[in-house]
């Protein structure tokens, strides 16, 4: 190829080294070689001469990669192909949307707890004991190391907990720190998609055969006594698990990877669903922002 993407964490001083090497930048994180050397020779050679941990490159024949966050949100059945277009072109950065940052800590603390029953007792967590008995924990790949590639697209993310089973195969759940409503079935879709990308992931990368998915909720429970709550430096509060499986289903996420691939090779927007709300809030804001008043 005559383009590759390359994902650093040095910034500029990467682009200096690209630059002194022959390579031109043409776009954010889309870099061209000059002179008609290889490119994949090139990113070698800069990743044996440069430090190994603060430059990590990937690169895809297209150049076109997505998340599996992102990917999955085309399991729901009323997916809307022009909030999918718009939200890789922004990467996720839409207006007003903020994720407070206390549920990283709190999943942080689902998969440390996790692991920490299963690497001191040497058992497997009773809510996970129906599939199968664990045997030991593979530490999760960072998410650039982690990924699959379906025809030009490739799918990358960071699962939770891979597990190693007794039988040798391996098991991948999904931890999500909510409590699982009525509600949350609408995006139970969306979790089976993404657990199985991870499975997809971790056999591509080489970890083992996955036997067995799962979709963990760690549900917060406030309703506990007081004396039990309170802490010298504040209070804790109780998580009960509820953890059901999912099936794989590869067909699925395949057709998944190749309708994003065309959506996302579209150069303009598509036309919006009609029946989308997010749409429907950004051509409000559109209109406010064009003619005033109200939509």
């Amino acid at each position: 190829p005559d383009q590759v993407h390359v994902e650093c964490k040095c910034g500029m001083r990467t682009a200096a080294v690209f630059d002194n090497r022959g390579w031109k930048r043409v776009a954010r994180g889309v870099w061209q070689v000059v002179g008609g050397t290889d490119p994949r020779s090139k990113v070698a050679k800069m990743w044996n001469d440069h430090a190994r941990e603060r430059v990590q490159p990937m690169i895809t024949p297209s150049g076109m990669t997505i998340s599996v966050t992102s990917l999955a949100q085309l399991a729901k059945e009323d997916a809307c192909e022009r909030c999918f277009w718009l939200n890789d072109r922004l990467k996720g950065r839409w207006p007003q949307s903020h994720f407070p940052g206390v549920f990283t800590h709190l999943d942080r603390a689902g998969k440390l707890a996790l692991a920490q029953w299963v690497n001191e007792k040497h058992q497997t967590p009773p809510w996970l004991a129906k599939f199968g008995s664990i045997k030991r924990l593979i530490k999760p790949p960072h998410w650039s190391k982690f990924n699959f590639t379906h025809g030009d697209l490739q799918v990358r993310g960071e699962a939770d907990v891979i597990a190693v089973l007794e039988s040798g195969g391996l098991f991948i759940p999904d931890l999500k720190t909510a409590m699982f409503t009525g509600k949350q079935e609408e995006v139970l879709p969306i979790y089976a998609a993404q657990v199985n990308c991870y499975g997809l992931a971790a056999e591509a990368q080489g970890l083992g055969t996955v036997e067995k998915l799962a979709i963990a909720y760690l549900q917060p429970q406030p309703d506990g006594q007081a004396d039990d709550m309170i802490r010298d430096g504040g209070f804790a509060v109780y998580f009960s698990a509820l953890a059901f499986g999912v099936d794989r289903n590869d067909e699925r996420i395949f057709e998944m990877c190749e309708r994003a691939q065309r959506i996302l090779s579209a150069t303009t927007a598509p036309l919006e669903a009609g029946n989308c709300e997010e749409c429907q809030k950004l051509e409000n804001l559109i209109h406010i922002t064009t003619n005033g008043g109200t939509p």
